[in-house]
């Protein structure tokens, strides 16, 4: 059982907290929300010390909360419409819908392709310097 469907049966459980309150199972607003979902408590999870030789003072915890804003908004610059941006990327409608509304982070490849298409304005972009 792959552990969004374990998920859902848990969250589905007629036991569960939420359902035996209102009768029905209660969906969160935020899927950061909960017990040790902060990035505080990653950090500590995860042992996160920066790299000897690392020179930037870049944080992958805070490149990742911002990451889906920015490139939805770059994605928005760039392209009128998502189907635009699905054919350029060769990604789903859906997938590039999401970009658009700001919900989903690009794969790597996508990235690299983003890089080789606009180069330094790109960059500068998604590091916040614009």
């Amino acid at each position: 059982m792959t552990r969004s469907l374990r998920t859902s049966a848990v969250a589905l459980h007629p036991s569960s907290p939420a359902v035996r309150e209102t009768g029905r199972a209660s969906i969160r607003p935020n899927p950061l929300d909960g017990r040790g979902r902060s990035r505080a408590s990653a950090r500590a999870a995860h042992g996160f010390a920066r790299a000897p030789g690392l020179t930037l003072d870049l944080d992958p915890f805070d490149l990742r909360a911002v990451m889906a804003e920015r490139w939805g908004a770059w994605v928005r610059r760039q392209f009128r419409r998502p189907e635009e941006a699905a054919v350029a990327f060769g990604v789903t409608h859906q997938c590039a819908r999401n970009w658009f509304d700001g919900l989903h982070r690009p794969a790597g490849e996508t990235v690299l392709m983003a890089v080789s298409l606009w180069g330094p304005a790109f960059t500068a972009h998604m590091m916040g310097e614009v």
